[in-house]
């Protein structure tokens, strides 16, 4: 299994009187012709062009255009590495990091990512980092880590973005530190990186480095469970419930805002506890005029139900005797009646 990822990008960089031959060979990789960009590419690569070297290393190792030979890719890899060319190095450290094409060997792939890394290259520079960071082919180093990282996290790197991010989350190299964990994660997280969208629900589920809000917990668990996040998708039905408790206390205490936010992130306007009370009830009985209103005009049903078979109009006029007795608040329940019979509720 590969530990570390790269990305497959052919290159286009060649000048001069062989541009013609590897403009076709680009054009027919492009379309999907790989036959006959491996064949356009392959005496610029005997030639020396490090770009057509790399690439030859590129379609050998993910067998386009020719049968996949993981010792053709390193053997293009190494004589465009050997050039200077950092997408190459980066990708023979990867072959040597997983033992594909040669013996699997972490200090080998450590020097092809540094090589690459100190040129710039943000896909080793992050390599880089997680060699230091869980110490492969290296002593352990979770400063020198967080140097790589940060590196090409400031170049936009997904990844490493997200790396840095659990590196503040976590304490490591660094001192513990939720907001700067949550600004990295959320730069990875915009940019679709499932991992960081995951974790950056986990901050809000939590309150760390942010104020608690379920409600984005939900958002960003629910976009990194279409990713397939099987961690995001249990995490999205809890905080699916925590929303659920919230739009109930809402109504219960009489919080327009908090319900609005609820019912605008979709949570059920007929969700019920689990004595079966919903947030009409709560909010009629405990005589909220205002929040009454909202939840009528979301289409709660006002004849459903509670495990004790009471309606939110029969809790009403119960609570409404009582505030007759002690003069309390008659008008706002006696307005809550008028509005729930107005909607169809039955005594």
């Amino acid at each position: 299994m590969k530990r570390i990822a790269i990305a497959a990008v052919l290159l286009v960089m060649l000048v001069g009187p062989a541009r013609a031959g590897f403009d076709e060979g680009v054009a027919a990789y492009e379309r999907g012709d790989y036959v006959t960009a491996f064949q356009e590419m392959l005496p610029l690569a005997d030639q020396g062009h490090a770009e057509a070297q790399y690439n030859l290393g590129l379609m050998y190792g993910l067998g386009q255009g020719v049968t996949q030979d993981y010792a053709e890719a390193v053997k293009w890899y190494r004589k465009a590495a050997d050039q200077g060319h950092a997408s190459a190095q980066n990708n023979l450290g990867l072959m040597h990091a997983n033992g594909e094409g040669v013996p699997q060997d972490d200090a080998e792939a450590l020097k092809w990512y540094q090589k690459a890394a100190e040129q710039g290259y943000a896909i080793a520079q992050h390599n880089l980092g997680v060699f230091y960071d869980k110490g492969y082919g290296v002593t352990q180093d979770y400063a020198e880590a967080l140097k790589w990282y940060r590196l090409a996290a400031e170049q936009g790197l997904a990844k490493a973005q997200y790396s840095l991010g659990v590196m503040y989350d976590g304490g490591q190299g660094v001192p513990q530190d939720y907001a700067e964990a949550v600004k990295w994660y959320r730069l990875a997280a915009d940019q679709g990186h499932a991992l960081s969208q995951y974790n950056l629900g986990l901050m809000y589920d939590k309150g760390e480095g942010v104020t608690q809000d379920y409600v984005q917990a939900h958002i960003w668990f629910n976009l990194a469970a279409a990713q397939g996040n099987e961690g995001a998708i249990k995490n999205r039905d809890i905080v699916a419930k925590e929303m659920t408790a919230t739009l109930l206390d809402g109504a219960a205490a009489g919080s327009i805002l908090v319900v609005k936010k609820m019912l605008d992130r979709g949570v059920d306007v007929n969700v019920k506890s689990d004595f079966g009370v919903t947030a009409l009830m709560f909010a009629a009985s405990n005589g909220h005029l205002n929040t009454v209103e909202l939840l009528l005009s979301s289409a709660a049903d006002v004849n459903t139900k509670n495990n004790f078979g009471k309606t939110a109009l029969s809790l009403t006029e119960t609570v409404l005797i009582l505030a007759r007795l002690h003069d309390y608040h008659v008008e706002d329940y006696e307005e809550i009646v008028r509005l729930l019979r107005e909607a169809g509720a039955k005594g």
